[in-house]
């Protein structure tokens, strides 16, 4: 069975290149594309990247323009999926389509909190751009269907959703990992509020690396991805020395606690097994 016209998303072509946008158009597209963003965090962190690329370089027109071009097809995209409408049984039939060239849908379903339902999709393909990948849809139900409320394609990998509850809030996790021998995390936590006009809104998920290290014992680091257990809000981990290999972590193992604070996970203990 063929999903419906309003399920397929043809997106629109590459805008045409403007000379010399500037930085003002540029944070014109970078607002823009994070008003309409399921994951308005990573946009954040895209324009930090903006901004540290234009400091380095020699020619600030190039990298403006790639960036405005980047956020204004962001924004294009993801304007379009918020207005796209799912039947429930639309999901077995084929993708939702977002992102990805041909498209397939390994697993899909739903997961409920009591009387809340959350439906999701996984989903593999490709990217001219990326080469192959995999992504995820979450959406909730808008009445007589069912809309698109957040969605991903970082990862060569996603886990199906997790649904739990911590201090009275319903979380909802994507595990996800990218491709590469590091195998690092780009999972995806959410803060689900049923029935309200931002019923996903996105979690922090990165910035806890930057104080891992001072819960290590001396010595250790962490390479690689953690493995999350997010129920728990615990994550496993190998631990690295300095003359280790990429593959092999011979520092012994940890186990990461954390603690959600404003929207954001946060490393509050670290149980090692050290090696010596």
């Amino acid at each position: 069975m063929r999903l419906t016209a309003a399920v397929i998303l043809t997106l629109m072509g590459t805008p045409a290149l403007a000379q010399s946008p500037g930085p003002q158009a540029v944070e014109r597209a970078y607002t823009a594309a994070r008003a309409v963003s399921p994951t308005p965090l990573d946009i954040d962190r895209q324009r930090a990247a903006w901004l540290m690329e234009r400091a380095e370089t020699t020619t600030p027109a190039e990298i403006d323009e790639h960036w405005r071009t980047l956020w204004a097809a962001s924004a294009d995209r993801d304007t379009k999926v918020r207005g796209v409408e799912v039947r429930a049984t639309d999901l077995p039939e084929g993708c939702i389509a977002i992102r990805l060239s041909g498209c397939t849908s390994p697993s899909g379903g739903y997961v409920t909190m009591g009387e809340h339902r959350l439906y999701w999709q996984l989903q593999d393909g490709f990217t001219p751009e990326d080469g192959v990948g995999a992504g995820f849809v979450l959406l909730t139900d808008a009445g007589a269907h069912l809309t698109p409320t957040a969605w991903d394609f970082d990862g060569v990998f996603y886990e199906p959703p997790v649904v739990f509850r911590h201090r009275d809030q319903l979380y909802v996790a994507v595990a996800g990992w990218s491709a590469g021998t590091g195998a690092f995390n780009v999972d995806r936590l959410f803060r689900w509020v049923p029935g309200t006009a931002q019923p996903l809104i996105q979690l922090d998920t990165e910035t806890w690396r930057d104080t891992l290290d001072q819960h290590l014992p001396p010595g250790r680091s962490v390479w690689k991805g953690v493995a999350f257990d997010y129920p728990s809000l615990r994550a496993t981990t190998g631990l690295w020395r300095d003359q280790d290999g990429n593959c092999c972590p011979s520092g012994g193992q940890a186990v990461i606690g954390f603690e959600i604070q404003d929207d954001a996970l946060v490393v509050t203990e670290v149980q090692s097994d050290v090696r010596p």
